[in-house]
């Protein structure tokens, strides 16, 4: 995605990626909200890190940890997108439809790049994600494709 911006938008846009593998908590606690806040950026597409905090950080803490790094980019607009949706998930789809609603409520754009994607619990979706031992790893290359085509129509019109 970084590179297509940079073919779409030239040297108009600079894109800096910061990923973590932390629960929120961590990232909250270990201020690692600051990085972004130091880069000063004026748009800043967030991944809030309920895949990894799933089962680690209650939904309520979730959303205090948004909060808390929101506050700290309040000069950047904050857009907020989920994780990849996962095969026959039980509460994370819950979840995914609980930050959706917490975004609205707080006047954040709310990129719902699972529409991109065939229905969780489907056999068809199986081929969208990568198995390990039978637990999901990753998005696969088809995922990855249905991700990235959301965020690329979203952000560079044609």
């Amino acid at each position: 995605m970084k590179q297509a911006l940079q073919d779409a938008y030239g040297s108009y846009v600079s894109v800096s990626l910061f990923a973590y593998h932390l629960n929120s908590d961590e990232f909250i606690r270990e201020g690692k909200y600051k990085d972004v806040a130091h880069f000063k950026p004026d748009l800043i597409l967030f991944e809030p890190f309920i895949l990894i905090n799933n089962g680690a950080v209650a939904m309520d803490n979730q959303l205090d940890d948004i909060k808390t790094a929101a506050a700290a980019w309040d000069d950047a607009v904050l857009m907020i997108q989920p994780s990849y949706p996962l095969y026959k998930a039980a509460n994370y789809p819950a979840q995914v439809k609980e930050l959706a609603s917490y975004a609205k409520k707080e006047g954040y754009t709310y990129l719902d790049h699972w529409k991109n994607w065939p229905d969780p619990d489907s056999d068809a979706f199986k081929s969208y994600v990568t198995f390990q031992n039978g637990e999901q790893t990753a998005p696969s290359n088809k995922g990855t494709k249905a991700w990235y085509d959301y965020l690329r129509k979203f952000f560079i019109a044609e």
